[in-house]
């Protein structure tokens, strides 16, 4: 991810909890449309547990394919927005919509049943691969939406049933009723997997208050 840093921190990553391994690939020349072969690799689709140099944990997902990181190492992660990361508007409303909708702010985990929760965790990981590396061809987040698959495309992915179930379940809720705010930021390693999380509180909330964040409304459906 390109662009300059506002912050770097050191952090420990503790465990991969929620989540499972998924079969992978990535095109980067095939259309959101296209159905040529991508070569599959076993992906950890999981969410990443870490602790700070103050010992302050935090939840976060990966926004790269790979390489992943290793358990117990420490990672320097400059903290950048999503603008600054280079994102662009359309995925940053798709990944704020996410976000809003799928993560619980009490403990930046997915939303969902406990004996669900490792199904919806992968599911929600493959969205953020979905809408970070997809060829989706519009500034629309609305058509966006609409052109996610795991079938199709630069972004592929050969997932379980119930993983692709909650996959397709995710999808169709981001929109509904308007795009929803969310506060993120973006932790970027120059040889790691840059990270995605919400932007931890007082943070969040003295951005809202200069008004640099939307109010954010959190619901699934």
């Amino acid at each position: 991810m390109a662009s300059s840093a506002d912050a770097a921190f050191v952090a420990s990553l503790v465990a991969r909890t929620e989540g499972r391994s998924e079969l992978c690939g990535h095109a980067a020349t095939l259309a959101w449309d296209a159905s040529g072969s991508v070569t599959m690799h076993a992906r950890a689709a999981f969410q990443h547990d870490f602790e700070d140099g103050e010992g302050t944990p935090f939840q976060s997902w990966a926004l790269e394919l790979g390489p992943a990181l290793d358990g117990g190492a420490m990672y320097l992660f400059e903290q950048r927005t999503l603008g600054a990361a280079g994102l662009g508007a359309m995925r940053a409303t798709l990944l704020e919509d996410l976000f809003a909708r799928w993560i619980d702010p009490a403990t930046n985990r997915v939303i969902g049943p406990h004996a669900s929760r490792a199904t919806i965790s992968a599911a929600f990981q493959l969205v953020v691969w979905e809408i970070v590396h997809e060829n989706l061809d519009t500034a629309d987040a609305g058509v966006a939406r609409a052109r996610m698959t795991l079938g199709l495309g630069a972004f592929q992915a050969d997932a379980s049933a119930t993983t692709a179930s909650a996959f397709s379940e995710i999808v169709e809720s981001l929109g509904a009723g308007g795009f929803l705010g969310s506060g993120l930021e973006v932790l970027a390693n120059p040889v790691a997997q840059d990270q995605i999380r919400a932007v931890p509180a007082p943070a969040a909330a003295l951005a809202l208050l200069a008004g640099l964040g939307a109010p954010v409304r959190r619901r699934r459906g």
